[in-house]
């Protein structure tokens, strides 16, 4: 399954398959020390290492669920709610037959004797599914809901990181990234000067930075943040300091150990801001 439109946040990561493995190694490992443990709970066709192996085996797919589980939920996140339930719940439901099936001709080859078949193999596969059948469903809806918490919190912080939630009297706006033009520090407090009118929030600048600093923004003056996007040009007045003219006639300070890295991202953004003398 592919993971969708690329997010760093939101795509599978090679840590997770330490996490997806953890489910599966658990049972093994209990099942290991089991057979280890007692000879009652020995196949009577195979040895022990082949046991162990072929258990590996069937636990070992455990890890490959989470995965497959969060491929689908990627694929269908646009989609209406119905739409991504249907798809897990006809997932769960082939994944977990497979699996069952493949525990069920594993315990045909270690304790049926010789002679069976695939009538066998079915008969054992249908009382597989009966005996556990409510355990498995729980284990694919645990998983199915692991995988959906984990895409709400990306979800949710990718909106973070693309907005900002401020008060306006009593209710709550959200200013997207891209609509702030440039931020005043004000104290403990910044004053947001957007396309869509100015609010206060509170908090200081520099935490402000640290969390907003990946979508264009730049500080061009100790008390002073400005999206790079929204800049139409470097002024250069006649005391010699300089300051920044953006978009809507606003003016944000910019000091002049600022202006030569605000110049460089002008001179690499598509459409260049100017200086003027």
């Amino acid at each position: 399954m592919g993971d969708g439109p690329a997010n760093s946040r939101e795509s599978w990561r090679p840590v997770y398959w330490g996490l997806a493995a953890v489910p599966g190694a658990s049972l093994f490992l209990l099942d290991t020390i089991q057979r280890l443990a007692y000879e009652t709970s020995r196949a009577p066709n195979v040895g022990v290492g082949a046991q162990i192996a072929l258990m590996a085996v069937f636990f070992g797919l455990f890890t490959l669920v989470p995965r497959v589980i969060w491929g689908i939920a990627l694929r269908y996140r646009d989609s209406r709610t119905g739409g991504m339930i249907t798809a897990l719940a006809l997932a769960g439901l082939v994944l977990s037959a497979l699996h069952l099936l493949l525990l069920s001709l594993i315990l045909r080859v270690m304790y049926s004797p010789a002679g069976w078949g695939v009538s066998h193999l079915l008969h054992s596969f249908g009382e597989v599914w009966l005996r556990d059948g409510g355990v498995w469903l729980l284990v694919y809806a645990a998983g199915c809901g692991l995988v959906g918490m984990r895409l709400r919190t990306a979800a949710r912080e990718r909106k973070c990181r693309e907005s900002l939630t401020v008060r306006s009297g009593q209710r709550e706006v959200v200013l997207p990234l891209h609509d702030l033009v440039w931020i005043e520090a004000c104290g403990n407090y910044v004053t947001l000067h957007s396309t869509r009118g100015t609010f206060m929030l509170r908090k200081t600048l520099a935490a402000l930075e640290h969390e907003i600093g990946h979508a264009g923004f730049h500080r061009s003056h100790r008390r002073a943040l400005v999206n790079v996007a929204h800049v139409e040009a470097i002024r250069r007045r006649p005391d010699r300091s300089y300051g920044v003219e953006l978009s809507g006639s606003a003016q944000a300070p910019l000091s002049r150990r600022k202006a030569g890295a605000l110049r460089d991202l002008l001179a690499n953004r598509t459409a260049p801001g100017t200086v003027r003398h």
